[in-house]
């Protein structure tokens, strides 16, 4: 079954983007698997990291 990840860049419980987001997966074929992941929960970044 195909795994798709759905990142919303808001943590607000009624963010338009999350429900935007939440429509378009509903609009997925059978056998897709959609997961919501919480922008909260991902690391942060800093681009200083990428640099040797």
């Amino acid at each position: 079954m195909p795994k798709i990840g759905i990142i919303v860049g808001s943590t607000r419980e009624d963010s338009w983007n999350k429900k935007v987001a939440h429509d378009l997966a509903a609009l997925l074929p059978e056998g897709f698997d959609v997961v919501d992941i919480a922008i909260d929960q991902l690391p942060f970044y800093s681009p200083e990291w990428d640099t040797p």
